[in-house]
């Protein structure tokens, strides 16, 4: 099993480059983007355009509107799947609600195919989402009844952006409350990026 957790993809992309599989394809994930404009936020054409400088075919994968067996079989003929930024808690209800996590899980837990994850795409990954219900620019994806159990592929939390000022409410709301939370939490500046392999962890920077 290999992730990696970036803060910010374009921001990082060097420092895990040569740890990638070389070439192939990439199931693209924009969907966290949705409620902010779409899939052609700045956020995830850097992401988009990043894979393809560096020789990558794009798969861009719209969840709302994927059945489970036609993502299972975009899984299978790719090397990467990857999670874009936005928001934690939407792209995570809509995997959910989709039916397409545990088929996800499942295919990176065997190592069958690598995750990268921007911000909110590396978020997912932890064992619980429940400090992203602090986050004010979250509180709008909540409703009652909500399961925050994230994809437990990583055994933290990440909280993207340290190092960056917009993302600073945010991120003081997560950290205000860790008493209240049962999952680490990892702080990540946008040229850091988490590398999870099996049971082991390290932070590669650029």
């Amino acid at each position: 099993m290999q992730l990696f957790l970036a803060s910010s993809l374009v921001h990082s992309f060097d420092a895990i480059k040569d740890r990638l599989p070389a070439g192939g394809r990439v199931l693209f994930i924009p969907n966290a983007a949705d409620p902010f404009g779409g899939h052609q936020m700045e956020w995830v054409a850097d992401d988009r355009d990043i894979f393809i400088k560096n020789g990558y075919d794009i798969d861009e994968c719209d969840i709302r509107n994927t059945s489970l067996e036609i993502f299972a079989g975009r899984l299978k003929t790719s090397a990467i799947v990857h999670v874009c930024g936005g928001s934690t808690l939407y792209v995570h209800d809509l995997l959910s609600k989709q039916g397409l996590s545990e088929v996800l899980k499942k295919s990176v837990l065997s190592g069958e195919i690598v995750y990268t994850g921007t911000s909110a795409g590396s978020m997912i990954t932890a064992p619980s989402l429940a400090l992203c219900a602090y986050d004010p620019d979250e509180m709008e994806f909540m409703y009652e009844g909500m399961n925050f159990s994230g994809l437990n592929l990583a055994p933290v939390l990440i909280a993207p952006h340290a190092n960056n000022e917009d993302f600073k409410p945010s991120n003081h709301a997560m950290i205000e409350h860790l008493p209240e939370g049962e999952t680490p939490v990892m702080m990540l500046y946008d040229t850091q990026v988490l590398v999870v392999t099996d049971g082991t962890m390290e932070i590669l920077s650029v």
